[in-house]
């Protein structure tokens, strides 16, 4: 019951993060891709980009043991300080922000639950933090 409902919240992080980057994506197309069956009346997705040829690779990330969160950034991180001072949630935000503006796709989004999850903070705050964004 934990793989099937871990499985689904997968789905719905990648879908938000697709989002998150101005991608045009339902969470129900998501499911769709997912489980293969098609929405019925509803138009098939452009052939040009794949939305879904990273979720195989961040879903192992997700279930990776050992690695370092810093492991998988592709810059260097200016973090200032006081930085072991501020709260976990906070690095974690601050992180993000820093990776989004070295790249520009919708990989620093899909890092967020790693850094989350390196931080010790709830998953139920990171649902909370991305249905609360724009």
């Amino acid at each position: 019951m934990r793989e099937a409902w871990s499985l689904r919240a997968s789905w719905t992080g990648y879908s938000t993060a697709q989002q998150l980057q101005g991608l045009e994506i339902d969470e129900a197309d998501t499911f769709s891709w997912a489980i293969g069956v098609a929405l019925p009346h509803r138009p098939l997705r452009p052939s040009v980009d794949d939305p879904f040829d990273g979720f195989s690779a961040w879903r192992q990330a997700l279930d990776a043991k050992g690695r370092h969160w810093r492991e998988d950034l592709p810059f260097t991180v200016d973090l200032p300080d006081t930085w072991q001072d501020a709260p976990a949630l906070c690095r974690a935000l601050e992180i993000t922000r820093q990776h989004a503006r070295a790249d520009r796709t919708a990989r620093p989004w899909l890092q967020l639950p790693l850094l989350l999850s390196a931080a010790k903070v709830s998953v139920i705050v990171a649902v909370e933090l991305t249905s609360a964004l724009p």
